[in-house]
């Protein structure tokens, strides 16, 4: 704390696993929304360990890379964002 006070450092809190902070939280939302709906299009009811990871890899193969690049180039703007924000979600 005696360091943060010497550099004048704010100190923020925020969430655990905020997602304005650790981006691949966002890409786990994108790939549980995916599950989901491939769940309810094909009447998945019940599967495997086996048959649930294949699904949760095409699902990771699924993600566009563009949203995955777009995810990760925005992180200095989330970090503004919590920042601006005083440590409390923003808009990501």
């Amino acid at each position: 704390m005696n360091a943060l006070e010497d550099i004048e450092a704010k100190l923020l809190k925020i969430p655990a696993r905020s997602p304005d902070l650790n981006p691949i939280e966002n890409i786990f939302h994108i790939v549980k929304c995916d599950l989901h709906d491939e769940a309810v299009k094909k009447h998945i009811e019940s599967e495997n360990f086996s048959e649930f990871r294949e699904r949760v890899l095409a699902a990771l193969k699924r993600v566009p890379c563009d949203v995955i690049d777009k995810t990760i180039t925005s992180l200095s703007k989330r970090v503004d964002a919590v920042i601006d924000s005083g440590g409390y979600r923003s808009k990501y």
